[in-house]
């Protein structure tokens, strides 16, 4: 059996053939089994995502993999072959590490992937989609993949303007769960921000915008508190962050709604985040005590620098991916052969079984003990020497000194070599 990796993602394939592959949470119970009633895949686990579709398949007939996915999505074998990527064996263990470590993601060293794929695994081992093969390979996967972002440090530098708000918040507060935060407007930056101090905990948020509807409509799903925008400046006189990026041609905070919102004492600082183009946040004409105001382009700078960190980052997590394969390659040879080792254990476990039992009826016979256990354990010396003295004298007389050379390692025989010294204590265990 071979595992292989079949995938498209956002860098090779269009959006409408990710559409035609994509699987919702919902539908993966049972599109599993129905790719894996053919015979040919023996297991197999499906990562689904906005950006990627992945089939991670054990199987015999590796050219019948992508038929078989072809007909499954309706989709011409031309058209999927030139969409998709294949990886197999060792390529195939890499390109998973490097899927959960975010290698592979639009946004370097992003974690969510990685509880994608463990959700993914989790939902194949329900369906019972996940032989030993997979079971192995995931679990090692799961447990590298931790390591590998914890010294590469590949995900702690904030590479989104999201990431790099909720970092500026974290050097200036102590404690992210006490934080008050408001959200100005309803934009792509101001809901990655929404997800990300939800994800974090903050003790309250409040979205502001000019359409109280959408605001109460988020407001909902992420159980924050919904304004309009007209009503916000109670809302920044209790808040510790403010972030605004509304697309508004003219500053939806002015000068004077801060000044009112900030007439009274303050205990904690406040954090202005400005992502508006043009600005949102009027620049006050008179600084404030523990305000502090930054703009679109200070947050840039932010994300460069955690760019090129996360950069850093990922030549170190690419190096400890490559010992990770390796060493999953040996464990799983070791796994492989282990069957073996324990036959042989169980071999020698019967023999030593029956010379225990034999030398029990001899002492029970009234034979002398000292004897007895000379006899039992001669006996059991020369059985347990008799196939491998076998096996030594045949290499020996064909001369594979390669094979001899491994059984003085498997043997612990050291640099002296009893063969060549006397060659007729290989007759004493025949």
């Amino acid at each position: 059996m071979a595992l292989i990796v079949w995938g498209v993602n956002h860098e090779t394939a269009s959006f409408v053939m990710r559409e035609q592959v994509a699987i919702c949470n919902a539908d993966l119970a049972s599109t599993l089994p129905q790719l894996t009633n053919n015979g040919v895949l023996q297991e197999l686990v499906l990562v689904s995502t906005c950006n990627r579709s992945e089939w991670y398949i054990v199987a015999d007939e590796s050219a019948r993999v992508i038929e078989l996915l072809a007909e499954h999505y309706n989709l011409s074998l031309e058209a999927l072959q030139q969409s998709a990527y294949c990886y197999k064996e060792a390529a195939a263990i890499d390109h998973l590490l490097r899927v959960c470590c975010g290698l592979n993601s639009m946004i370097l060293g992003e974690p969510q992937i990685f509880g994608q794929v463990k959700d993914a695994y989790q939902m194949a081992c329900q369906v019972g989609c996940v032989g030993p093969y997979l079971q192995f390979l995931f679990n090692h996967v799961f447990s590298a993949t931790k390591r590998i972002r914890q010294y590469s440090k590949i995900g702690e530098n904030p590479v989104s303007m999201a990431s790099a708000a909720l970092n500026l918040a974290k050097c200036i507060f102590s404690d992210v769960f006490d934080l008050h935060v408001v959200l100005v407007g309803v934009s792509e930056m101001t809901l990655s921000a929404l997800k990300y101090f939800h994800n974090s905990g903050a003790a309250s948020i409040t979205i502001a915008n000019r359409t109280f509807s959408k605001a109460q409509e988020y407001a909902i799903q992420y159980q924050a508190q919904a304004v309009e925008l007209k009503n916000i400046i109670p809302s920044i006189a209790r808040a510790n962050i403010v972030i605004s990026a509304t697309g508004s041609s003219s500053p939806v905070i002015s000068d004077a709604m801060l000044k009112q919102a900030l007439k009274l004492p303050r205990q904690r600082p406040l954090l202005l985040l400005d992502l508006g183009m043009p600005r949102d946040i009027e620049v006050p004409s008179e600084p404030f005590d523990f305000v502090y105001l930054y703009n679109i382009d200070d947050l840039k700078q932010i994300t460069q620098e955690g760019m090129a960190k996360r950069k850093t980052a990922a030549k170190h997590a690419e190096k400890l991916i490559k010992d990770e394969v390796q060493h999953f390659i040996k464990l799983f040879s070791e796994r492989r052969f282990a069957g073996m080792i324990k036959a042989y254990r169980g071999q020698a476990e019967n023999l030593r079984i029956q010379e225990v039992n034999k030398a029990i009826r001899a002492l029970n016979s009234g034979q002398d003990p000292a004897v007895v256990l000379h006899s039992m354990a001669r006996a059991l010396t020369n059985k347990l020497m008799h196939q491998p003295s076998i096996q030594l004298r045949q290499a020996s007389y064909h001369g594979h000194v390669e094979v001899l050379e491994v059984a003085k390692r498997i043997l612990g025989i050291g640099e002296h070599n009893i063969l060549n010294d006397d060659p007729t204590l290989l007759d004493q265990t025949d």
